[in-house]
């Protein structure tokens, strides 16, 4: 599961790029080369380095799908498509089941102890929005206050609904 998501995010990291630089990239063909480093997945380090051309990294897609154990493929149209092995190309309207995964008892003691941290965080901007809007009483200090005291709320009753699970 663990390389699926890996592979998953590898792909959508490179269409992401792909598709925001597209247009200031007109080819990289005859660029330097500024560096190369190693690609480590899991521990294992992959024999193709990425290269670094003008500050932007470039991963060799077919190697890092291959060790994620995903078909990769290339359509000039398309692009690149990374996919598990084996996995069966499911038609694009065709409704998917939802599947509501359970979590653990740990898992919801983190999102507990990080939403925790967030309302710690807010309280302590909005210690310093209270101190603002005794000095500068204005509509924005208050609006922003409002807005702190709703997130603190919002994130007290997502604790509450952790706990009741």
């Amino acid at each position: 599961m663990k390389k699926f998501i890996l592979g998953i995010l590898v792909g959508v990291s490179i269409t992401a790029a792909g598709s925001a630089y597209a247009d200031d990239i007109v080819s990289i063909v005859g660029q330097k080369i500024d560096g190369s480093f190693p690609i480590k997945i899991s521990g294992k380090q992959l024999d193709t380095p990425a290269a670094v051309i003008q500050g932007t990294s470039y991963l060799p897609v077919r190697v890092i799908g291959e060790a994620l154990n995903m078909d990769v493929t290339f359509n000039a149209d398309l692009g690149i498509e990374l996919k598990e092995k084996g996995a069966v190309k499911v038609p694009e309207n065709t409704p998917q089941p939802t599947v509501t995964p359970t979590k653990s008892s740990n898992d919801i003691q983190m999102e507990i102890d990080d939403l925790n941290r967030k309302i710690n965080i807010s309280k302590a901007s909005l210690s310093y929005a209270e101190k603002d809007l005794k000095e500068f009483p204005t509509d924005e200090n208050q609006k922003t206050i409002d807005a702190l005291k709703k997130q603190i709320s919002s994130y007290e009753a997502e604790i509450t609904a952790l706990q009741n699970k």
